[in-house]
């Protein structure tokens, strides 16, 4: 649903970096597409007010926590390759 707080897509990569213990990774910003959406997020507002539903942890959290599951997952698979991950296909592990 989101957290309710606008945030950059480069804030949130810098973000996802740092979950990853990252920083070291630079992320690469071309500014080479035309008719971008300028200022976008999700919005919790309806869930909150027809489910009651709120964030129960901070993202960075959140983050750690998906990046913890897929490094798991696939160190428990032959080399990185896990067969019907999507679509009946065998996907590699991001590099």
């Amino acid at each position: 649903f989101g957290t309710g707080e606008q945030k950059a897509v480069l804030d949130l990569t810098k973000t996802i970096l740092r979950a990853a213990g990252r920083e070291d990774l630079e992320p690469v910003v071309l500014n080479e597409v035309s008719g971008e959406i300028r200022h976008q997020y999700l919005s919790s507002d309806r869930a909150r007010d027809l489910l009651g539903w709120k964030p129960g942890a901070p993202l960075e959290q959140r983050l750690g926590e998906a990046i913890e599951w897929y490094r798991d997952y696939f160190q428990h698979t032959d080399g990185g390759v896990r067969e019907g991950v999507a679509h009946g296909t065998q996907q590699p592990m991001p590099s």
